[in-house]
């Protein structure tokens, strides 16, 4: 999300922390909205609690609505920045936007087979079906402590070049930020029933370990040398500095 409110809006440097300090207003207030007709469509407290999935807020939107397409549909943004982007590989083939449809088709066919093969893994086994769904907030969680984190070792030098800074106060909402992350990622990695067993147990940190050994591997191997990342307002400034120059 925050990439591709990057990637669409004028000034990101300025206009995304703006708009991510104005959502948690925004969302408290949505939040009060949207729960007053939850209320009204949720079952049976007993039916939300018995929920095999353990997850009480799908369990009602899923029984209110009575469809889960949506799914698929919102990981297509996510996937198409990631090959926009060269994070993926094969991002040559998935990044071609089909020229009768007007759409990236081969990215849609790779993210609906994703979640083909993910779905097709609830059959053999619900621990390790629930492990790659709930891995996915701890993956979100570390993604947004680890920009923070180098922030705080490389002494938050960069930030001096900012359009503004918090000074102590930014150090000290950092420092309250990794501390919360390491507090809430045990938190999301407990078993979701007691007593645990084999079949009940969270497997989401064995996941994220996998993961990120992967990743990690694949850095080294490819993106070292390849991944560039997104461009940023600094890139564009010296490119039309450079033009000026050659003319």
């Amino acid at each position: 999300m925050i990439l591709s409110m990057c990637e669409e809006t004028k000034n990101p440097a300025t206009q995304v922390p703006k708009a991510m300090c104005g959502a948690l207003f925004l969302s408290w207030l949505c939040g009060f909205i949207f729960l007053i007709p939850l209320m009204f469509v949720m079952p049976a407290i007993e039916e939300v609690i018995s929920d095999p999935y353990g997850q009480p807020l799908p369990f009602i939107l899923r029984s209110a609505i009575g469809s889960e397409g949506g799914a698929f549909a919102l990981t297509v943004p996510i996937i198409v920045l990631g090959i926009i982007y060269g994070a993926i590989p094969g991002s040559g083939l998935w990044k071609q936007v089909n020229a009768k449809l007007n759409v990236p088709l081969n990215a849609m066919m790779l993210s609906m087979a994703i979640q083909i093969l993910l779905g097709l893994i609830y059959f053999g086994s619900y621990a390790a079906f629930s492990a790659f769904s709930g891995s996915a907030v701890i993956f979100l969680t570390i993604a947004y402590v680890m920009p923070i984190v180098a922030s705080l070792l490389g002494g938050r030098k960069h930030l001096s070049a900012g359009s503004w800074d918090f000074g102590v106060i930014g150090v000290i909402c950092n420092v309250i930020s990794i501390a919360w992350t390491m507090f809430v990622l045990p938190l999301f990695s407990f078993p979701f029933f007691n007593p645990t067993t084999l079949e009940t147990m969270n497997y989401g940190s064995v996941v994220f370990i996998g993961g990120t050994v992967v990743s990690a591997l694949w850095y080294f191997v490819w993106g070292r040398k390849n991944y560039k990342g997104p461009p940023t307002q600094d890139d564009e400034v010296l490119r039309r500095r450079s033009s000026i120059i050659e003319q």
